[in-house]
């Protein structure tokens, strides 16, 4: 056989025998950090997109909770039934805490309203009693949740002048201040959103 030609059957065979060990190592290494990095994308993705449901149904749950209360407590000494109970009923006043009365469903029956921030379960309760003539029917046969995930409630009594003292009298106070903190994670970080807005009772 010819030099030549054997020579380039050997070439021929060089070629055709594959990759080399080293080169599969480097393919294979490539290739899971192109995998390693295609799988973070995706994990940082979707944790995003939980945390964004998570954040909407947080700051949905208080925007609610606040919406009813200051809606409410607007209403505080509104009577049809005249039970003659004071509007505020709450005595000592607290940040956590309210009682008041109103007609707050609007069947012209005074109702006793009852709002609660419970710390353990980070929730905000809201009870109601109706009046009966003579005394007190509850309406809500246990507390029922407003809204959840809630880091702090806290209400600020106001006179007609704009002071809020340290110790309000609840005959005196015309303006309450909501402030709802809601909270949750997102991964190792906790992130805080406050919704606030002013109740004004405009039946005294």
């Amino acid at each position: 056989m010819p030099r030549r030609w054997a020579d380039l059957r050997g070439s021929t065979s060089n070629r055709q025998a594959g990759f080399s060990l080293v080169e599969l190592l480097i393919t294979a290494l490539i290739l899971t950090v192109v995998l390693f990095a295609i799988y973070l994308m995706y994990e940082t993705n979707m944790t995003t997109a939980t945390w964004g449901n998570k954040k909407a149904e947080l700051q949905q749950n208080a925007r609610v909770a606040l919406d009813m209360m200051e809606r409410e407590i607007r209403m505080a000494g509104y009577d049809p039934s005249n039970t003659g109970a004071t509007a505020i009923q709450s005595n000592p006043l607290v940040s956590t805490d309210l009682i008041f009365i109103a007609d707050v469903d609007g069947n012209n029956v005074t109702e006793k309203v009852q709002y609660t921030y419970n710390a353990t379960p980070q929730t905000i309760t809201r009870s109601v009693w109706q009046w009966n003539g003579t005394g007190w029917d509850s309406v809500t046969a246990t507390p029922e949740v407003v809204a959840d995930g809630v880091s702090s409630l806290t209400l600020t009594y106001c006179y007609g002048d704009n002071t809020c003292p340290t110790n309000p009298q609840p005959a005196s106070v015309r303006r309450i201040t909501i402030a709802i903190t809601a909270s949750g994670k997102a991964g190792s970080k906790t992130e805080t959103f406050t919704f606030a807005s002013d109740a004004r009772l405009r039946n005294l």
